[in-house]
């Protein structure tokens, strides 16, 4: 597969290391890493977008509050196991920061394959499934296999 020196500009931008890194930094700091992950990767490809299509930086910046919120609640989980108002609360962050973490996903997900030009079937095109399922993972392990792609065609 031939990517255009647009395509080849955008991956490259947004290459990093691989995708078990990511998965193991990802769950040494419960999160935390994702979310500066997520708000690095959000800055590289609205540097590619007009403002009207930017992805919001406040979504950002929440999953970067929310992931903090999360460990310090699960520390206070683990230090007072009986206190179950904070078991829920701690449940509920939990629950709305992976679902705007899912939420971001999408939005890089619609944001890629409209840089990218990439229709359904092609290679280059971004799975609505893989997003859900393994958002960030998926949006890493899909920018370094075009890279790679790319590298094997040229």
């Amino acid at each position: 597969m031939y990517l255009n020196q647009h395509t080849r500009d955008i991956i490259g931008a947004l290459k990093w290391k691989t995708t078990w890194l990511l998965f193991l930094l990802y769950a040494v700091t419960y999160g935390i890493y994702g979310a500066y992950y997520a708000a690095k990767k959000t800055r590289v490809i609205n540097s590619y977008l007009e403002d009207k299509d930017h992805i919001s930086e406040k979504l950002t910046q929440f999953l970067i509050i929310g992931a903090y919120m999360a460990l310090f609640l699960a520390i206070g989980c683990s230090l007072d196991k009986d206190n179950t108002s904070l078991d829920n609360l701690s449940s509920a962050v939990n629950a709305v920061w992976g679902i705007s973490m899912i939420v971001w996903g999408f939005m890089v997900r619609t944001r890629m394959n409209y840089l990218l030009s990439a229709d359904k079937g092609e290679a280059k095109y971004f799975s609505k499934l893989w997003t859900f399922l393994f958002t960030p993972f998926y949006l890493n392990y899909k920018v370094n296999q075009l890279q790679e792609l790319d590298e094997r065609e040229f």
